[in-house]
Formats: structure tokens, sequence, C-alpha cells
């Protein structure tokens, strides 16, 4: 009974196996194709929307795992009463599940939480196109990692840093929609980093050395850090950091007047920059 039981429950898993394979062998033939060999540019949050694809099907394992672990062991157990053995096996096996399954959906809900981040600037800085400018989302940078946003405007080139924060209650005397730049720190309604500072600052850098190299011209890139439905106030400039919300990106831009780059070496940037972005298949 506890064989036929086992049989009954493997045949399943297995037949749904073999399904996804032979549909992926079937999709993959040679005449089933894309309509189009070109490739598309990434749209914000490309990275983010990749990994989620991926931990949902981590998940789908895990709740696997969960109902059929347990399941399993009960059907070999050849005695009515399972020993502690088999007891303490089953425990463990829903705990640590149930421990990976807690830390898959709490990085699902910030990759998500993410994702809609980006779209939001996204949007915001797609607006900038109708000024003549040239923006690039999720550039993925060879060290690893990627640069949420890249913008090419007449002042220079912009390094778009995406930070979308929940919003919780703060300390007393601090508002909880506002974030502080002194120049340096974030400081938030309960309590102040430099995590986005230091990353923006990083890309940045990278940003230029990469479009320096790849261009043979000397090229500085500026960066912005964006936190989407904060309020920012700025209570001291830096040279080379601006934090704003994203409705306040194409308004600065626009004010900068210093014409950094000519029409050729624009081009030459783009050029690149469509290299490097334009990868996702249909």
């Amino acid at each position: 009974m506890n064989s036929q039981a086992l049989v009954l429950l493997i045949t399943p898993i297995l037949l749904l196996l073999a399904v996804v394979t032979i549909w992926k062998w079937w999709h993959s033939l040679g005449n089933r194709r894309a309509p189009s060999d070109e490739k598309l540019l990434r749209a914000p949050g490309e990275w983010l929307t990749e990994q989620q694809g991926e931990i949902e099907i981590k998940i789908i394992m895990i709740m696997t795992g969960i109902f059929f672990g347990p399941t399993i062991i009960l059907a070999q157990s050849t005695q009515v009463n399972l020993n502690g053995i088999e007891v303490a096996v089953c425990v463990v096996t829903i705990c640590v599940a149930i421990f990976f399954m807690w830390k898959l959906l709490t990085k699902s809900s910030n990759f998500r939480l993410g994702l809609l981040g980006e779209r939001a600037v996204g949007e915001e800085l797609n607006k900038l196109m109708l000024n003549g400018c040239h923006v690039y989302h999720d550039f993925k940078k060879d060290q690893g990692g990627n640069i949420d946003h890249v913008i090419i405007a007449p002042s220079g080139v912009y390094c778009v840093e995406t930070k979308c924060r929940r919003k919780r209650k703060g300390k007393a005397g601090r508002k909880e929609h506002e974030i502080i730049f002194d120049g340096e720190r974030l400081h938030f309604p309960h309590g102040s980093d430099t995590h986005g500072v230091q990353q923006t600052l990083k890309n940045s850098s990278e940003l230029a050395r990469w479009l320096s190299s790849a261009t043979g011209e000397k090229i500085a890139v500026k960066g912005i850090l964006t936190f989407p439905g904060w309020y920012v106030s700025t209570r001291k400039m830096s040279k080379n950091l601006r934090v704003l919300n994203p409705k306040q990106i194409p308004t600065a831009i626009a004010s900068d007047k210093e014409l950094v780059l000519d029409s050729k070496l624009t081009q030459q940037i783009v050029h690149q920059l469509e290299q490097r972005c334009r990868n996702v298949k249909m």
C-alpha cells in the first residue's frame, strides 16, 4: 500500500517534468522562431524582471517540496505510527522550506517595489526624449550589476540611480515623506545612511571610464540619485551628485545650460550605449 502511494505521488511530478522538457524541445525546433531577429532595448527594471521570474520558479519548487516531502516520507514508512527520526525529518524539512520561502517572498516583494520604482522613474525620464535627449535603461556593467538609467543630453551624460524606499513612522519632529540630503548623507525620518549616495558615485565613475575607453574621448558623468514618492530637500549641494524626486529630473537637466557634448560626440556615445543596451530578444 505504501509503495503504491509513493508511486502515485511521484508519477505526477515525473509527468510534469516530462511535459516541460518536451515543450522546451518542441518550442526550440527550427521551424518555430520569433517574427523578428531585431533586438529590443532594455526596459526600466529589466534585470529585476528577470530575477522575479527566477524567484517564482524557486517558490514553486519549495512549495512542491513542502507538499510532497513529508508526504513521501509518510508513504515510505512501514509503520502505522512514525518513529522519532521520521517525525524529526518531516519537521526539519518543513521548517527549512518555510525559512527559504519567507526569504524568497521578502526578496520578491522588494524586487517588485524596485521594479515599480524604476518604471516610475523611466516614465519621467522618457519625457526628456521630446527635448532631444537620449535615454537608456538597465545598463549592464562589465563588473556585474547594472546602472538603472543613463541620459545623454547636450549638457552631458547623467547616471541615474533609483532607490525605492518604503515609508514608515519616523522620529519626533521629522516629516514622514521627506529626505534631507546634506551633501554627504541621506537623512530619512527614521535614520540616515550613505548607501544610495556611494552607489551612485561609484556607478557614475565606472560609466565615465567605460565611455571614455569606448569612444577614445574623456567623458565625465554626472550622478543623480532619485527617490520615487519622496520629497527631497537638499541642505548642501554636492559637486558630483544631485538627489532629486523623479519629477524634478527633467527640469534639472533642462536648466543645465552648459554645452558639454557636440553632435559628433553625442552620436559616438549613443552608438556605444545602443550596442550595450539593445540585447533583449523577442
